[in-house]
């Protein structure tokens, strides 16, 4: 593994970069599941070969990535997310390209656990979706549009793609509340859900529009009632007293004030 860095690090020869992401290739497909940990801590340095210019070193790097990632078990989605959050964090953008990508591979084998991590790495994507880099930016929304399909919510699915839109431009805020305030939820609300939801509720609360104001207290109070467990009610709703006691305080409209107090 020493040796493998030093290759996947040395700046003069092109040829020790190709070799190392080719080696970290064959390691995962030759092993499999039982060197995931070892290989995840060679992530790092792979997405950094992401940026390098030969084209062939950028192509090795990607199928390692990709013979690594997996053999991750759904059950291991919390800790590799870590590990590609912090490197999203700190990358360049061919690599964050990469991270985007890569945490998509985990929708579709491993739904609920990437549905639990929606809290944690939303706002990482969302993060990128304002980067400079336009590849980033649009990679990003993807991303995100792939992660929320997790959510088991029948009434939340068809705003997909517009509470993403939010996420990408505040702008679409009053457009997202308009359709969501039309919307009658009737499925539970649970904490996957909350999570891609509150950040959106908070931003309107503080909205200057009064309409736009009264039809977040009508969402609020619609999910609200469909919130179960009362532990995902403290976590998730707490941030949402303030703005919803300030607008039942100020504001204009009765039908918002009741629903305020409700």
């Amino acid at each position: 593994m020493q040796t493998l860095q030093e290759f996947a690090s040395n700046k003069k020869s092109g040829y020790e970069r190709e070799s190392a992401a080719i080696c970290y290739n064959s390691l995962a497909v030759i092993l499999g599941p039982s060197v995931g940990p070892l290989l995840l801590t060679a992530l790092p340095t792979l997405f950094d070969l992401y940026m390098d210019k030969g084209d062939v070193v950028r192509v090795a790097a990607t199928s390692a990535v990709k013979s690594i990632l997996k053999h991750f078990p759904p059950e291991a989605t919390r800790t590799v997310f870590r590990t590609l959050e912090s490197i999203l964090e700190n990358s360049k953008w061919r690599s964050k390209v990469g991270v985007l990508d890569s945490f998509k591979l985990f929708v579709n084998p491993a739904r609920d656990f990437v549905a639990a991590e929606l809290g944690s790495v939303l706002p990482k994507v969302e993060i990128a979706m304002h980067d400079t880099k336009p590849e980033v930016s649009s990679a990003a929304i993807k991303c995100a549009t792939g992660l929320c399909t997790t959510l088991a919510n029948p009434d939340l699915s068809p705003h997909i793609p517009v509470l993403v839109k939010c996420m990408a431009n505040p702008d679409q805020v009053p457009t997202c509340i308009k359709a969501m305030s039309n919307t009658t939820f009737v499925a539970e609300v649970t904490a996957p859900a909350l999570a891609v939801l509150v950040p959106l509720l908070l931003r309107a609360l503080n909205d200057r529009s009064i309409e736009v104001q009264r039809r977040t207290v009508i969402v609020i109070d619609n999910l609200v009632k469909l919130v179960r467990d009362p532990k995902v009610a403290g976590l998730y709703l707490s941030p949402l007293v303030e703005g919803v006691r300030k607008i039942a305080t100020g504001a204009a409209f009765p039908e918002v004030v009741s629903r305020t107090h409700s």
